[in-house]
């Protein structure tokens, strides 16, 4: 089992022999690949797609600017097979600490983050080697028709 991290501006995968990501998605963000040189990222304003183009496996996949909320994710690993995968949205590291409330130092009032980092971004971009934008497969004003017809 995989779990993915996000929030702060950081998206990170937690698990053993992890090759790709495909990650659905709400905002807009300007992100930039940390997952290393045999790794590509293909993303639209939809989804990001972390994919192998050589050895090693996911952990750090990408950092980002701007407003990111994962609505689902598939995760593929070493042989290609599906993991199941956990998203944990971090607000705030404390929220990683295991220990007592009382036991913070930062007050509770500055623990509020929300989907956005550091600013408001209108587009997503990538940016980076290894990296594209990919034009959304099916436009917002794509239909399908249905066509009837009779059978004799």
């Amino acid at each position: 089992m995989a779990k993915i991290y996000y929030g702060n501006g950081q998206c990170t995968i937690e698990g053993t022999g992890i090759r790709g990501v495909e990650i659905d998605y709400e905002g807009a963000i300007e992100l930039t690949l940390t997952a290393g040189a045999n790794f590509f990222v293909g993303a639209n304003d939809k989804k990001i797609i972390i994919a192998p183009t050589g050895e090693g496996f996911l952990n750090n996949l990408f950092s980002y600017v701007g407003t990111f909320r994962i609505t689902s994710v598939l995760v593929a690993g070493n042989n290609a097979e599906q993991v199941r995968c956990d998203v944990k949205k971090v607000m705030d590291y404390s929220e990683l600490i295991k220990t007592n409330a009382e036991d913070l130092t930062t007050k509770s009032e500055n623990l509020n983050a929300g989907y956005g980092y550091r600013g408001r971004i209108t587009k997503t971009k990538v940016i980076g080697k290894n990296a594209a934008f990919v034009k959304p497969f099916i436009s917002k004003n794509m239909r399908i028709r249905r066509r009837s017809r009779k059978l004799n």
